[in-house]
């Protein structure tokens, strides 16, 4: 589940005894946000949680620690879109097929082995 943390919100997540183990963010700007925010009620990334994103963007090597992230195939997405456009501009009729990439997890360190013991 996605969750934007506001200031408010987040007040009281980090106060609760009952803390997630990991968060899993929408893409690396929203990631960079959250962990603002755990940073700001003293806690650590990879230590207190685990961090995973959708997007391995430039973010996600940018902080101090090397962030989780799931890769998608952007040139291929980029190829495949510029395809299309150029076949319906071509073929008013043109109809899409459905494409599924395999996305990769580049693991970094902001995900921990949550079975090891501290």
């Amino acid at each position: 589940m996605d969750i934007l943390l506001t200031q408010f919100e987040s007040k009281y997540l980090f106060a609760s005894p009952n803390l997630p183990t990991d968060f899993i963010c929408y893409n690396d700007q929203i990631m960079m946000t959250v962990i603002e925010q755990i940073n700001a009620f003293g806690k650590n990334i990879s230590a207190d949680f685990s961090i995973v994103s959708h997007d391995n963007s430039l973010l996600s090597t940018a902080s101090d620690v090397k962030l989780t992230s799931i890769n998608h195939p952007k040139e291929q997405l980029g190829k495949k879109a510029v395809n299309w456009i150029i076949q319906a501009l071509e073929k008013p009729s043109f109809k899409k097929e459905s494409v599924i990439y395999q996305p990769e997890l580049i693991t970094r360190e902001s995900a921990k082995n949550i079975t090891e013991k501290s």
